[in-house]
């Protein structure tokens, strides 16, 4: 993993929550108009399942739908690019969309630091709108899209 003489408090912080929990929580403040967002580290190393991001909710409950995720695969429920998972988000479904690996340099610094450069897989959960429209859809409110890029691809602005 990471060598223990050079680590910072955060790091050992990091690396405590991955052994206690299965996985360390990160809230990022972008700042201006752009969305904030939370990620998880360490579901790759201790589940062998993918990372999961969410873009433009508050970091309490970002986390509370983390976890949950992570409970879920911990349980056994495979989830995968293009999954659609019920009940992460109060009454709606959530879509799973894998994150280009483009994003990983600019986004995703501590998952890169904690595995070392490896490969790992990010997968952004998308919510619709309160009305149930998803990001893809041509009626959906342009707040959403604003507040919840979809990372699937490289040409979206972000962060």
């Amino acid at each position: 993993m990471n060598d223990e003489a050079s680590l910072t408090a955060g790091d050992a912080k990091a690396l405590n929550d991955i052994d206690q929990y299965g996985l360390h929580i990160l809230h990022v403040v972008c700042g201006g108009d752009k969305p904030d967002f939370s990620y998880s580290i360490g579901v790759e190393a201790t589940l062998r399942m993918p990372e999961v991001m969410v873009v433009g909710l508050r970091p309490e409950l970002s986390q509370s739908i983390i976890n949950d995720y992570y409970r879920r695969a911990k349980a056994g429920e495979v989830v995968g690019n293009g999954a659609s998972v019920a009940d992460l988000i109060d009454r709606f479904d959530c879509r799973m969309v894998a994150v280009d690996v483009a994003r990983f340099a600019d986004a995703f610094g501590w998952a890169r630091w904690l595995y070392q450069d490896k490969p790992f897989r990010m997968l952004q959960i998308v919510y619709p709108d309160l009305d149930g429209r998803w990001p893809d859809d041509p009626s959906v409110n342009p707040a959403l899209l604003r507040q919840q890029p979809v990372l699937s691809r490289p040409d979206v602005v972000f962060p």
